[in-house]
């Protein structure tokens, strides 16, 4: 009888334990209750549009808030850390035949420092399509626009900060060099298309456990080059990680 006890007073405290976890793991806040780093964040993302609901929810391991509001007639939802950092929009409901983790969007859909670095890059033209792209659970942004009839695109970080810029070129335009390379590997290959591309990377010189290392490495954290200065060794050691 007493071990009968013990077994429904040890399954009352894991059926508690269970319903305390639930309530935790998902809980309805309000823009009041959040910490104000979490508000300042939604208030930026969001404007002056109708949250409908903030939700504080376990992701991967971590708690981090769902923030839904409505805009243009259309809910769209974004995820922001405990620490206010800006996680990207939600696209689970995405359903096209667009590849996965990509999706067109309304340039005024775009968090505002990547509208306003659109709009600085591409001046009085006019963008004609704005997509989101969700990375490593990072967002992307590229926008096209036209000038004196050629396209260009730009690419940029959830915080405005610039990746890349491309612009079609005329293949007959391409670099001597870079033509007759082409012809050397390719030879009888026509050109379809061909753009010019700037990457915007950050070199920087580190030194870890001893050892000097450059590092190149872009805006939204993803290293393009690693080499690293080995005294002992005559050789360059590159390492390019994806």
């Amino acid at each position: 009888m007493k071990n009968a006890t013990k077994a429904l007073v040890v399954m009352g405290l894991v059926g508690a334990l269970c319903i305390a976890f639930l309530a935790r793991a998902e809980k309805t806040c309000s823009l009041e209750e959040v910490p104000e780093s979490v508000r300042k964040t939604i208030v930026k993302y969001a404007g002056e549009a109708k949250i409908t609901e903030i939700e504080l929810e376990m992701e991967k391991g971590k708690e981090v808030y769902e923030v839904e509001f409505m805009k243009d007639g259309k809910e769209v939802e974004f995820m922001v850390s405990k620490d206010g950092e800006f996680l990207g929009f939600d696209e689970e409901e995405e359903d096209d035949d667009e590849d996965e983790g990509e999706k067109k969007i309304e340039l005024t859909q775009a968090p505002a420092p990547v509208q306003e670095a659109f709009r600085k890059i591409a001046g009085e033209n006019p963008i004609k399509e704005v997509e989101m792209e969700i990375e490593h659970s990072a967002a992307k942004y590229e926008a096209e626009y036209m000038v004196d009839g050629v396209e260009h695109s730009v690419e940029c970080t959830a915080t405005g900060d610039i990746l890349e810029l491309e612009r079609v070129v005329d293949p007959k335009s391409l670099p001597a060099a870079a033509l007759k390379m082409l012809n050397t590997k390719y030879p009888g290959a026509v050109i379809k298309e061909a753009e010019e591309v700037q990457v915007f990377l950050y070199e920087v010189e580190i030194v870890h456990n001893g050892k000097q290392h450059e590092i190149k490495i872009d805006a939204a954290g993803d290293i393009a080059g690693h080499h690293v200065d080995d005294d002992d060794d005559d050789d360059d050691d590159d390492d390019d990680d994806d």
